[in-house]
This record gives C-alpha cells, structure tokens and sequence, in this order.
C-alpha cells in the first residue's frame, strides 16, 4: 500500500475492544491484559517487517522466524504508526515506545491529564513527547445555524462516551473550536459526523446533499488557508477538492447535483485517481 500511494500510507493499530469483530472471524477474546501483551509484541513485529530484510521474534504469543516482507515501504524507517487508547499504566506506555502518533480516543475526562501522563511515559523511556504526534477522535455536530445546530445536537447528545468530548456549531464556530483545541497540542483529527448516515445517500440524495453543505463549506474553508499559507499543491483548487473529501472519503460515490448547485459537476477519475496518489498538500 505505500508502494502505490507514494508513500502515504498510515496505519492505526490499538489493543482491540469489540468482541463481535473477534468472534465474527473466529478469534477468541481474551482479557484486556492478554491483548496488551499480544499488542505489544504485534508492533514490535510490526517494526520489524519493515525494517529488516528477514525479521525473526520470539514472544509468548506470537514468533516469527526469517520472515519476508518485500518490497519495503516508501517511508523510512516505516509507515507512521498510530496507536488509539488512553489507559494509563499501559496503553499510554507503549504509545510512548512505539508511536508516532496517539490517537486519544472520545469519551476522556481531561485531555490534559491524559496529555501528561503521557509526557511522563516519554520522560520515562528518554523519549521527546514532541516527537508524537497528537490526535483525537472527535464527535462534531455541524449546522448551518445556531438553531439547526441545536436541533442536531438533541440527537447527538445520545451518542455516548462520544458526546462528552464532541464539539457543536457553524462551520465558523467550528474552525475556533478547533485552534483551541490545536494550541492544546493536538494537531490531527478523527472526525466522525453526528448526522452522516451513508444510505441516505441512496435513498435521499437531494436531502443528503442540502444536509451536508456546511461540511462542504467547513472543509472550504479550512483548505482555503492551507492554500493562502502555501501548504497545497499549486494545482489545488479549495472547493473541488472539498467536494472531492466528501464524495470520495464520505460518500464514495458520484455527485449528482443540480444545475444551480456549486457540486453539479462530477468529480472526475482523474482527480480521484490524483487525490488518491498525490493527496492535496505540498511535498
């Protein structure tokens, strides 16, 4: 995969928590300090396929010997690794040892308190927290207006641990809510939508269209000053590729819109085909 994308691939990896997934494919759930163990050596396994041109490990849970991966990856040493979960005597420990990023999952009571714990886990093992970098998954609640967004929110407040931690408002409202939480130190987001229900699309096209202009409008605007602080290719055009986020991300699907509509035209194989390769930030 980062062969094809050009060097762009990211992996997510956590300790597991749903046992339907476990059980739908035949594995056993074993308890949450199991799964740290078997996490644990996993990355480290992990690192080295990627590294070594023949990687061997012994674990209590899984070994490999003279193991192959071929071709290696793009990026060097490896693809950057990031490591969802927010426990503090362990998870927050191996995230110090093996991340490149934390994703720190919805739902916390102090983001800051989780922040810290995980500088000490860095302190611990002679690692720069500063060289993690920080996400958080992020429930928002988008409207076009004041009222719109509280008539969404009644509906989201229902989406616990989400809800909690989530965020509300205008696509300008949320731009601020989203610095404040840059200056905290996070600097990636997974953003889910409290309303996006992708079979709508099929069923309600026109409704899902007028539903999610705002985040149309929310990614303008953000790529807008990428592009003003020159960190989008010259080829970059804000709205297109804002269309191009929802349809090909959200959607995965083709705009049909209407003539009077700013997304009438579909977006192109080309340009899905250069998203997909190239994204839209400057190399």
């Amino acid at each position: 995969m980062d062969q094809i994308s050009n060097g762009r691939l990211e992996i997510g990896i956590g300790a597991g928590w749903m046992d339907e997934e476990y059980k739908a494919c035949g594995y056993e759930f074993p308890s949450m300090g199991t799964r740290l163990k078997q996490f644990e050596e996993g990355v480290q396994i992990l690192k080295l396929m990627f590294t070594e041109k023949r990687a061997t490990f012994k674990g209590r849970h899984y070994t490999i010997q003279d193991a192959i991966n071929s071709p290696k990856p793009v990026q060097q040493p490896h693809p950057p690794i990031t490591i969802g979960g927010s426990g503090e005597k362990v998870m927050l420990k191996l995230v110090a040892r093996f991340a490149n990023r934390w994703n720190c999952p919805a739902g916390y009571e102090s983001f800051e308190h989780k922040f810290n714990v995980l500088k000490q886990h860095c302190k611990d093992v002679g690692r720069d927290v500063n060289t993690i970098d920080v996400s958080e998954q992020l429930l928002v609640c988008i409207g076009q207006n004041d009222a719109e967004v509280e008539q969404k929110w009644k509906m989201a407040q229902g989406m616990k641990p989400f809800s909690t931690t989530g965020i509300k408002g205008t696509p300008k409202q949320l731009i601020e809510q989203l610095k404040k939480r840059v200056a905290m130190g996070i600097t990636t987001f997974t953003i889910f939508f409290s309303d996006f229900a992708p079979q709508l699309l099929i069923t309600h096209p026109a409704e899902v269209k007028v539903a999610h202009a705002p985040l149309v409008a929310l990614f303008t605007e953000l790529l807008t000053q990428a592009q003003a602080a020159g960190r989008l290719r010259p080829s970059v055009n804000p709205r297109r590729t804002a269309a191009l986020t929802m349809q090909t991300v959200m959607f995965t699907a083709q705009s049909s819109g209407v003539p009077d509509d700013e997304t009438a035209h579909p977006i192109t194989a080309d340009e899905v085909w250069d998203f997909c390769a190239l994204g839209f930030a400057k190399a």
